[in-house]
C-alpha cells in the first residue's frame, strides 16, 4: 500500500488522525531508510525508492486533504535530500509522486489500527469534492512498476504518472515559488534604493 489518506479538514481531524497519517506516510518512510540505508551505503550499491504522491506537487489545488499532503511532501523532500547524500555512497534515491493508481489507499481508514483510534467511517475515505477523481488518471499498478523500473535503471529522482498534472504543478507550485522569488528581489531592489 502505498500509504494511507483521508479527507478531512484539518480542524476537524483528531490528534490520533494527524498521527495516524505521520506515522504511516512518513515515518514508515524514515524508519525504512533508517534500516536498509547503512548496508547499502557500506556496500556501496542499490537504490531505495519512496512514495510520496501528485498531491505534493500540486498542494495548491488539494482541498480537504492538507495533512496527508504535508506528509506526503515531506516525503519529497526527504528523498531529494537523501538523493544528495546518498550519491556519495554509490546508492541512488527515486521518490515515486503517482496521481491516481489503482489500489485500495482509500479504504485505509477502514483498517486503521486501534493505538490510532481504530477504523474510521466509510464516508471519510473519498475525496470530498464530487468530480475530482474524475480529474485523475488511475493507473494499473503494473504500469506504475514499470515507470519506477525505468527510473532506477536511470537513476532518475522523481517519477510522476499523470502528465496531465503538469500544468497545475507549474501553475501552483512553480509560479508560487517564482513570485515569492520576485517579491524578495523587489523588496531588496527598494530597500537599496531607499538607502
Amino acid at each position: 500500500m502505498p500509504g494511507v489518506t483521508m479527507f478531512k479538514p484539518l480542524t476537524e481531524m483528531s490528534d490520533e488522525d494527524i498521527d495516524w497519517l505521520v506515522q504511516v506516510n512518513l515515518f514508515g518512510v524514515i524508519n525504512c531508510l533508517q534500516a536498509f540505508l547503512p548496508d547499502m551505503m557500506e556496500m556501496r550499491e542499490g537504490h531505495v525508492v519512496a512514495t510520496a504522491s501528485s498531491s505534493a506537487l500540486v498542494a495548491p489545488f488539494v482541498g480537504h486533504h492538507a495533512a496527508y499532503v504535508a506528509t506526503k511532501a515531506g516525503v519529497v523532500g526527504l528523498m531529494l535530500s537523501m538523493r544528495r547524500q546518498l550519491r556519495d555512497f554509490g546508492v541512488g534515491a527515486t521518490v515515486l509522486c503517482p496521481g491516481g493508481v489503482s489500489t485500495q489507499i482509500f479504504d485505509s481508514p477502514r483498517y486503521r489500527p486501534a493505538r490510532f483510534g481504530g477504523p474510521l467511517d466509510q464516508a471519510l475515505t473519498r475525496p470530498v469534492a464530487a468530480g475530482n477523481e474524475e480529474q485523475v488518471k488511475y493507473r494499473p499498478p503494473d504500469e506504475v512498476a514499470q515507470m519506477v523500473l525505468h527510473a532506477i535503471r536511470e537513476d532518475k529522482a522523481v517519477v510522476v504518472t499523470d502528465p496531465r498534472q503538469r500544468a497545475m504543478f507549474e501553475r501552483g507550485m512553480v509560479d508560487l515559488v517564482l513570485s515569492a522569488f520576485d517579491d524578495v528581489a523587489q523588496f531588496d531592489s527598494a530597500a537599496r534604493s531607499a538607502a
